[in-house]
């Protein structure tokens, strides 16, 4: 009973009672005045299919948050007309990647006619908009033919709009045109001469090459052909770009032709488990030469210490050493 009494004090203290509320239920009323908040979180649509419309970023990701655990207890949780509505409704909304979510979620359950109509329409509007990652995402789902057709009209990955590029990356018809685009890049890159009589120019094409990173190492190293030593322009774009994919090319490369540019390209390609690799790959007489040229600043202080002194090294400044040399492995000009 006393610890009853304490109770209430304390709830009426803190500005609240216990008792029939306005509706004549149980419940705690509070005397706090009504906030903004309060006014807005009663702003909040009932419907989930609205919610999934709303311009607030926040009920939308939390309308996404439930549409999700909604259709992981099974598809009869919406119904194909449910379906239609919103995927209609998530359609309106210019965020591809909210877009991308919702539909990757909403496309699990059986196709809705109305809603693959829609999707169809929705191509040949604006491409710059939001609903066309959701309209082929549908589609790739419950109308492969159309989500072919739209890809088999696009020559180029260039032609792809931008959110199609991000959203739909790994869809096997945007890796196909990703690949075309890298192999014409590379041989862009490497078919490139500078001007007459021009003295440092740098080729326009390298910055491209380098932004597509990983994803362009298996061209260049095709680029290569049979030929025993590397063309520089394939060893700079390596350098540069510095992913571990690189890494095996690289190290054969050296041992047929041992240059600077090679090693410090190394360098970039690196990663904790390369640097074992590396070490294993040259004996003891090639391996220093190569670490003399990657660590050159480090290397008057370092050239005493045993593998395993130098491994240890390495693998502590990692991060430094792969900036360092993937700035080195770029040009001079002027």
């Amino acid at each position: 009973m006393v610890r009853a009494t304490i109770l209430m004090a304390s709830m009426v203290l803190a500005g609240s009672v216990v008792g029939p509320n306005a509706c004549g239920e149980e419940g705690v009323a509070s005397s706090r005045p009504t906030t903004d908040s309060d006014k807005s979180a009663a702003k909040v649509p009932a419907k989930l299919s609205e919610r999934l419309g709303s311009a607030d970023r926040k009920i939308r990701n939390m309308a996404l948050v439930e549409l999700s655990r909604q259709s992981a207890q099974g598809h009869g949780q919406l119904s194909p007309t449910d379906v239609g509505k919103m995927f209609e409704i998530i359609l309106t909304v210019d965020d591809p990647i909210f877009v991308g979510q919702a539909t990757h979620i909403l496309r699990r359950h059986p196709g809705n006619a109305e809603a693959v109509a829609l999707a169809n329409r929705t191509l040949l509007g604006d491409q710059a908009r939001a609903s066309v990652v959701g309209a082929l995402i549908y589609l790739e789902r419950h109308d492969g033919k159309a989500f072919e057709r739209y890809f088999e009209a696009k020559k180029t990955y260039n032609e792809l709009p931008l959110a199609v590029k991000t959203q739909l990356a790994t869809a096997e018809p945007v890796r196909i045109l990703w690949g075309r685009y890298c192999a014409q890049l590379v041989s862009e890159y490497l078919n490139w001469q500078p001007p007459k009589y021009s003295a440092d120019v740098p080729n326009p094409y390298i910055e491209k090459v380098v932004a597509a990173q990983g994803d362009v190492v298996p061209y260049l190293i095709a680029a290569q052909g049979k030929a025993t030593k590397v063309s520089p322009c394939i060893v700079r774009a390596l350098g540069e770009i510095g992913v571990p994919e690189g890494l095996a090319f690289l190290v054969e490369a050296y041992k047929n032709d041992p240059r600077r540019d090679i090693a410090v390209a190394i360098g970039s390609s690196w990663r904790s488990r390369g640097v074992e690799e590396v070490f294993n790959s040259f004996d003891e007489r090639s391996l220093r030469m190569l670490l003399g040229v990657v660590l050159t600043k480090e290397w008057g202080s370092l050239k005493g210490k045993d593998a395993t002194e130098l491994k240890k090294y390495i693998l502590e400044h990692l991060v430094e050493i792969i900036k360092e040399c993937r700035l080195r492995s770029r040009p001079v000009l002027g």
